[in-house]
C-alpha cells in the first residue's frame, strides 16, 4: 500500500484524512448505532449500478427521527459514508435534548472579533430577546464563544414558536432564517476525524460562495478557472466522463480554491431552464486528487437520489444553492491543469494544517461536541466570517439572497471572508 502521503493513492483512509481503513470504520460504524440502540439498513441507490448508497437508521424496527444518510463513491466507502451520514443527521436532529444549551441576550452576543458573523450581527435587527445557545470552543485557544443554535441547524427554526419559548428562547428569527444551515456537521471514529470534515464542507460552501460573489459584484471579476480534462488522472478523467455520461451533458470542473489556499472544487452542470440548481458537486481537501473526486462523486450521487426519490417525496423545500446561471462565464473561463500535491498522513496532521491555513486568512474554528464515545465522533463546526450559500425556496435566488452575496450597500451582506 501507497503512504497516505503520496498524491493519487487508491482510496484506503483517504489521504490520511481517515483514522481507520473502510473495514475498521464500517465495524466501528455499526458499534456506535448498537449503543444507541440503532439499526442500519442499507440500500444501493440506484438498485442496479448504484451511484449511491442510503442508510436508514431504525429503532425497534421504526425509522429514527432523520436517521438517513447517503454516501457517495465506491460500494465500501459509500456505505460506510451513509452509515456515519445518518448517524450525524440523527444526532443532529433533536435539538430540544443537546446538552449545554443556554440562554443568552441576542444583543449581548459579541458581532466583533471572534464572533465576526453577519447572522449574529443582523440579530441586532430584531428586539432584543433570549435565545438558546451552544458553547464553542476554539479549535486554536482555550476561549469559549457561545454562538446561536440555529446556525447549526434548520430543524431548530422548525420548531413551533410555543415550543421555543418553552426552552425560554423567545426570539422572533424574522430576519436571520436563511442563515440557518446544516453545514459543518460531520461524523467520525475520532473527534479529529469529524472535524477535519466539518471543516472541509465548511470550505468548499465558502469557497463557491466566494465565485458566486465575484459574479454578482461589480464588473472585471477575475475569469472563472476552470480545469482543463486532459490534464487530470486517469482515474479521475474515467470519473468525469462517468458523471457526464450518468447526467447526459457537459461537467465542468471549476477550481475554486479560496483565501484559505484549501483546494476547492466545483463539479457544475447547468439545471433545465426554470428548474432549481438541486444537483450540486462540491469537494475540498488538502488533497487535490480528494477534492476533485469527492466533487465528481457528489455531483453523480445526487443525480442519483434525486431520480430514486418518489415524486411526492421531492417536496419543494430550502435550497442550499441558489440558482446563479454560470455559462456566460464559462465561455469565457481561464483553463488551468490539475496540480496535485501531497496530504498530510493522518487526520490530526489534516486538522493542524487546515487550522493554519484558515489563521493565515484571518478565521477562526470553533467547535461544540454533540456525541462523543470510543467509536463515534459527532462535531459541529462554525468558523464566524465564512460565507454561507443562502437558502432560497425555490432555487431561483431573490433580491435579499443576492444582496447577501453581492454585497448591495444598505442591504443585508454575506460574511466578507458553503447544503
Amino acid at each position: 500500500m501507497l503512504d497516505s502521503a503520496t498524491p493519487g493513492r487508491a482510496a484506503g483512509q483517504q489521504f490520511g484524512e481517515r483514522t481507520h481503513s473502510v473495514e475498521r470504520a464500517w465495524l466501528h460504524g455499526l458499534a456506535a448505532a448498537d449503543e444507541l440502540g440503532l439499526a442500519a439498513r442499507h440500500t444501493p441507490v440506484p438498485e442496479t449500478e448504484p451511484d449511491a448508497w442510503r442508510c436508514v437508521l431504525r429503532r425497534h424496527g421504526t425509522p429514527a427521527r432523520l436517521g438517513e444518510g447517503h454516501g457517495k463513491g465506491a460500494e465500501g466507502p459509500a456505505r460506510v459514508g451513509a452509515l456515519f451520514a445518518a448517524l450525524a443527521h440523527h444526532l443532529s436532529g433533536d435539538v430540544p435534548d443537546w446538552p449545554g444549551t443556554r440562554l443568552r441576550q441576542a444583543h449581548a452576543l459579541p458581532i466583533g472579533e471572534p464572533a465576526r458573523d453577519q447572522a449574529v450581527a443582523r440579530l441586532r435587527d430584531e428586539p432584543d430577546a433570549p435565545l438558546l445557545c451552544l458553547p464553542y470552543r476554539s479549535l486554536t485557544g482555550v476561549d469559549l464563544l457561545d454562538l446561536p443554535v440555529f446556525l447549526a441547524t434548520p430543524d431548530y427554526l422548525d420548531l413551533a414558536a410555543p415550543a421555543r419559548a418553552a426552552l425560554g428562547d423567545q426570539h422572533g428569527y424574522r430576519t436571520v432564517r436563511r442563515y440557518a444551515s446544516p453545514v459543518g456537521w460531520a461524523a467520525g471514529c475520532t473527534p479529529e476525524e469529524a472535524t477535519v470534515h466539518a471543516l472541509t464542507q465548511v470550505v468548499e460552501r465558502d469557497a463557491a460562495a466566494r465565485v458566486l460573489t465575484e459574479r454578482l459584484g461589480p464588473a472585471g471579476a477575475a475569469p472563472l478557472r476552470v480545469l482543463e480534462p486532459r490534464s487530470l488522472p486517469c482515474p479521475l478523467s474515467a470519473l468525469l466522463r462517468g458523471a457526464e455520461e450518468r447526467l447526459g451533458q457537459r461537467v465542468a470542473l471549476l477550481e475554486i480554491t479560496a483565501e484559505t489556499g484549501i483546494p476547492a472544487y466545483w463539479a457544475w452542470t447547468p439545471s433545465p431552464p426554470g428548474a432549481p440548481d438541486r444537483l450540486r458537486g462540491l469537494g475540498a481537501s488538502l488533497s487535490p486528487y480528494l477534492a476533485v473526486e469527492r466533487a465528481l462523486h457528489e455531483l453523480i450521487a445526487s443525480q442519483a437520489v434525486l431520480v430514486a426519490r418518489p415524486p411526492a417525496a421531492r417536496r419543494p423545500g430550502p435550497v442550499r444553492c441558489p440558482r446563479f446561471d454560470l455559462a456566460p462565464a464559462l465561455r469565457v473561463a481561464r483553463h488551468v491543469p490539475f496540480l496535485d500535491a501531497e496530504a498530510p498522513a493522518t487526520p490530526e496532521a489534516h486538522l493542524a494544517a487546515l487550522l493554519g491555513r484558515l489563521g493565515q486568512a484571518g478565521l477562526t474554528a470553533w467547535s461544540w461536541a454533540r456525541y462523543t464515545s470510543p467509536h463515534l465522533s459527532v462535531i459541529h463546526v462554525a468558523v464566524p466570517g465564512a460565507r454561507r450559500l443562502p437558502a432560497a425556496d425555490d432555487g431561483q435566488a431573490d433580491q435579499a439572497d443576492r444582496a447577501d452575496l453581492a454585497g448591495t450597500p444598505g442591504q443585508v451582506r454575506l460574511d466578507a471572508t458553503s447544503g
